[in-house]
């Protein structure tokens, strides 16, 4: 997240796409190619979880029995918390177009950010690599898939069958045929996976939200000042960012402490004005 623009004329869209491609990467337990291709149209929220739909996958190579995954906000840790990484990269994306529908907009956004995660690996000192568990060399994109799923695989929590089809594998031809994606199971794999802690009340914390008399006042006219293109968003992802905006705003110490004065979310048209 703390990713600058490398060289002197290079674009910020270069590189402020990178953390929210790998805090989603690590919560959809998905490939980096599946991450690449997700559309707005395939973004939704319902209740107190951002829905995405995963459009095929090595255990559903045709999409037929595609279903959404749950992802889930983490007041509690930031960094890692995919709804503030989503809001960043969408209230910093320049106009949207009907043709621009692709969430992580470039031509090869899988290839860059597999060069900034070897970029930030290469940079890390001594000290910090021995926290890794590895060496920096023998990680990269898809250790992201790896991780998450050894990270719910490992404590008492979801069972390996719903884990396995939260990570889109395969359960044979015969376990595919009996065994189906349920919302409760997700939704459990999903606020584990965000990070919530699992043994606490906090597990069932809502994401930043705003109450009943502002949520009101939040029209169409509101949101395209505010962000450029508003009309040509879905209407799953439109109604996605009142969250997104109660997360800039909650978080916004947090962001000024961590993000380089000159990210563009700071110079966001009336987003801090």
């Amino acid at each position: 997240m703390m990713q600058v623009p490398e060289h002197k004329g290079q674009c910020w869209t270069t590189t402020l796409f990178s953390w929210p491609y790998f805090v989603l990467m690590w919560n959809l337990m998905s490939r980096s190619d599946s991450i690449d291709s997700i559309m707005l149209q395939h973004i939704d929220w319902q209740d107190d979880a951002l829905i995405i739909e995963e459009q095929g996958h090595k255990g559903d190579q045709s999409g037929a029995d595609k279903y959404g995954k749950h992802v889930y906000a983490n007041p509690y840790q930031p960094h890692i918390c995919p709804i503030l990484s989503l809001a960043v990269l969408l209230f910093t994306f320049p106009s949207r177009t009907k043709l621009d529908q692709q969430l992580f907009y470039g031509p090869d956004s899988k290839n860059g950010f597999g060069k900034i995660l070897r970029r930030v690996l290469d940079s890390m000192s001594m000290s910090d690599t021995q926290f890794l568990g590895c060496p920096a060399v023998d990680i990269g994109a898809h250790s992201l898939r790896k991780g998450s799923t050894y990270a719910l695989s490992h404590c008492n929590g979801p069972n390996p069958v719903s884990v396995f089809i939260r990570m889109g594998q395969s359960l044979g031809k015969l376990k595919d045929r009996y065994i189906h994606f349920g919302e409760g199971t997700d939704q459990l794999c999903g606020r584990m996976i965000s990070g919530l802690p699992f043994i606490d009340e906090k597990f069932g914390v809502l994401a930043p939200h705003f109450p009943p008399s502002i949520l009101c006042r939040l029209d169409d006219n509101f949101w395209s000042e505010i962000v450029p293109g508003f009309s040509n968003y879905p209407p799953g992802v439109q109604s996605a960012f009142p969250f997104f905006l109660a997360s800039i705003f909650y978080h916004e110490s947090f962001l000024r402490s961590n993000l380089a004065a000159s990210h563009p979310i700071f110079n966001s048209k009336n987003l801090y004005s």
